[in-house]
C-alpha cells in the first residue's frame, strides 16, 4: 500500500540515533519535499512530539509542505501488521487526507501519486478512474514528468481503443521530449500495435532500442530482440535478436513471454551456436507456467519431434491445454488429428 508514498517522501519508522542531529521544521518540510534520498533516509521519525504538533498545527493551518510531510509521516507510522486494524485504517485515512489538501494546494508530485492510487486502489483509496485522471491532469499541468504518460495511458482502452488520439499523443511527445523512457516504450508500442495513430515500425524500434541501451527494461530489450529477428523497422539480424533476448532474459528469467520467443529462437536455429537444450527448457518452462502460446508451439514441436523427442501423447496434452485457453490454431490441429485418428 505504502510504495507510492514511499517513494516520495523516503519515510520509515525507525527512531533517530542518539548521534542523528535534530532539524528544525523548515528543515524536516525542505527534505520531504525536495530533499536527496540520503537526506530522506535520515529524516526516519519524528523524536520531538513539539515538533510534531509544531507540523500538524501548520498543516491544519494550510502550509503545503507541512500538510505533505505531516500525512506521508501518519501513514508510514503504521506498521504493515497493522494495516487492516481500525487503528491502522484510520490513521491511513487521516494521513491521505492530508496528502490530498497537499495536493489540492498546488502540490505536483502528490497529484501524481493520488492519480496512481486512485488508478491502483492504493493507500486504502478505491479504485476510481474519474478522480485519478483529474488527479494526473493536474499533475500534468503542473509538468510532473511521469504523468504524462500515465494520463495517456487512461486514455487508451482495451485492445488499443482510443476516443482521443489527440490527447494521446500530444501527452507522448510531451513524456518523450522530457526524457522519459517509459514514454518512449509506450509510444513504441502504440506505433507498432495501435489502429488510431500511424503504424511507424522504424520509428517504434529506435523508440524500444532507446529504452533498452538507456535503461533497464527488459521489455524493451525483448521487443528490440523480436523485431531484429523478423526485420520489423529495422535489418534482420539474428546476432543483434541474439544479443537482446540475451539481455532481456538476464532481467527477467521468470517472464513466460520472454521464455517462449527465445526459447523458439533457439530451438529455430537462429542462435549464434545450436543450444537446443536451453531452448527446450526455456519452452517448456513457458508452457508449464500455462502460456497458451508456449503451449501450442511445444504440443506442435512434440508432434512432429522437431527439436524434441517426438512425443504424440505429450504434443496432444500441450495442444488440449492450449486449445482450452481459446487458441483457435489449437482447436483446429487437435480436430484435423482427431479426423485421422
Amino acid at each position: 500500500m505504502k510504495e507510492l508514498t514511499l517513494g516520495l517522501l523516503m519515510l520509515s519508522t525507525q527512531l533517530y540515533s542518539a548521534e542523528t542531529p535534530a532539524f528544525d521544521p523548515l528543515e524536516f518540510k525542505r527534505i520531504m519535499s525536495s530533499g536527496t534520498t540520503e537526506e530522506k533516509k535520515r529524516i526516519t521519525a519524528i523524536v520531538d512530539p513539539e515538533f510534531l504538533q509544531t507540523m500538524k498545527d501548520e498543516a491544519d493551518g494550510g502550509d503545503m509542505n507541512a500538510c505533505m510531510a505531516y500525512g506521508g509521516y501518519l501513514i508510514i507510522s503504521v506498521p504493515d501488521k497493522e494495516n487492516d486494524t481500525t487503528q491502522g485504517r484510520e490513521t491511513i485515512a487521516l494521513g491521505v487526507s492530508y496528502l490530498t489538501k497537499a495536493a489540492d494546494l498546488g502540490h505536483g508530485g502528490l497529484c501524481y501519486i493520488l492519480g496512481m492510487a486512485y488508478s491502483d486502489g492504493e493507500l486504502g483509496l478505491s479504485p476510481d478512474t474519474v478522480k485519478a485522471m483529474s488527479y494526473l491532469q493536474k499533475a500534468v499541468d503542473k509538468n510532473v514528468v511521469k504523468a504524462y504518460v500515465m494520463l495517456a495511458g487512461h486514455y487508451v482502452l482495451p485492445g488499443f481503443r482510443c476516443y482521443f488520439p489527440e490527447k494521446v499523443i500530444a501527452l507522448l511527445e510531451k513524456s518523450i521530449a522530457a526524457g522519459d523512457l517509459v514514454g518512449y516504450s509506450f509510444y513504441a508500442v502504440l506505433l507498432r500495435e495501435a489502429s488510431f495513430i500511424k503504424q511507424d515500425l522504424a520509428r517504434a524500434f529506435t523508440y524500444f532500442k532507446k529504452v533498452s541501451d538507456e535503461g533497464d527494461f527488459s521489455f524493451a530489450d525483448s521487443m528490440v530482440a523480436m523485431m531484429c529477428q523478423n526485420g520489423e523497422g529495422c535489418e534482420k539480424s539474428y546476432p543483434e535478436a541474439e544479443k537482446y533476448y540475451k539481455k532481456a532474459i538476464a532481467k527477467d528469467p521468470d517472464d513466460v513471454q520472454l521464455q517462449r520467443n527465445y526459447g523458439e529462437f533457439l530451438l529455430s536455429g537462429y542462435g549464434s551456436e545450436p543450444n537446443l537444450v536451453y531452448g527446450r527448457d526455456l519452452l517448456t518452462k513457458a508452457a508449464e507456467a500455462e502460456d497458451c502460446g508456449a503451449q501450442k508451439l511445444l504440443g506442435s514441436r512434440l508432434l512432429v519431434g522437431m527439436g524434441f523427442d517426438k512425443d504424440r501423447a505429450r504434443g496432444i496434452e500441450y495442444l488440449r491445454k492450449a486449445a482450452a485457453q481459446g487458441d483457435a490454431d489449437s482447436v483446429l490441429m487437435l480436430r484435423i488429428l482427431n479426423s485421422y485418428s
